[in-house]
């Protein structure tokens, strides 16, 4: 076997599990009053393809060798695996099974995207020690970001079909819907505080960084605008009590900003 093409089959295994934990949660979420069989397959295979996934990159890491983080494209597939790995840890503390049907795509996205877009060249000024640790802050906090919008994204539909009294025939078994606006307040805090971080050491490099062409301007101020909304979501939270479904539409305009500033990154000329 060609050692170089491990890491690739490695990942395409991975891919394929998330793909199948995805159809599995959908099965269990599907089924009136739920089908806990579905759950528990659901959750092995997606701990499987977590492992297959960290895995590969850490082979693809050794082949190459670079750090994981120094590089947007694996920092994109590090974020996907996060994400899962998360809502592992997280699902029974926080009682959110059921939003392994949003983690388990988006991370197969996140796989895909890492593996398949080109490498977005750096300005070699910003070829620093602190370059990996900007990285890991923006791409963690996006991971959370994720589980946020997920969370949110199910407390919507959560008490849409409560207030139409169509719950349980529709949907079998989601999160409940104080657990849903829990986990989703949780993890955007956690996902802020990654991303302020993010951003505190990415302004080192401003002046360094060269904002000629209206891509760059447009994905700095989107990522500010991100940044603003997240800390709007939990400025008014705390202070003029807003959760529930202006939380969660907070939340997904904040997730929606921080995906655009992702995708330009990935968009940008490869060196």
């Amino acid at each position: 076997m060609n050692h170089a093409l491990l890491p690739d089959i490695v990942l395409g295994l991975a891919a394929l599990g998330y793909v199948a934990a995805t159809i599995a949660f959908a099965i269990h979420l599907a089924r009136q009053g739920g089908w806990e069989k579905a759950l528990r397959v659901a959750r092995w295979i997606l701990a499987g393809s977590v492992s297959l996934h960290a895995l590969a990159l850490g082979l693809a890491g050794i082949a190459q060798p670079v750090c994981p983080m120094k590089t947007i494209h694996f920092g994109v597939s590090m974020g996907g695996l996060v994400a899962a790995f998360v809502y592992l840890i997280a699902r029974r503390v926080l009682r959110i099974y059921g939003l392994g049907v949003f983690v388990a795509p988006v991370a197969v996205v996140f796989l895909l995207a890492g593996r398949f877009m080109a490498e977005p060249a750096v300005v070699p000024a910003l070829h620093t020690g602190m370059l990996p640790v900007h990285i890991a802050a923006n791409i963690l906090g996006d991971s959370f970001f994720v589980l946020a919008a997920g969370s949110a994204t199910m407390y919507l539909v959560q008490e849409r079909q409560l207030k139409t009294k169509r719950g349980a025939s529709v949907f079998g078994r989601l999160p409940p819907i104080d657990s849903l606006d829990r986990a989703s307040h949780i993890f955007v805090i956690v996902g802020f505080l990654l991303a302020s971080f993010g951003a505190a050491t990415g302004t080192i490099w401003i002046a360094k960084l060269s904002l000629s062409t209206t891509t760059e301007i447009v994905r700095l101020l989107i990522s500010y605008a991100s940044w603003a909304v997240f800390s709007a979501v939990l400025l008014l939270r705390a202070t003029l009590g807003w959760r529930g479904r202006r939380a969660a539409y907070g939340t997904l305009v904040g997730f929606v900003f921080a995906m655009i500033v992702l995708t330009l990154y990935l968009f940008r000329e490869g060196s």
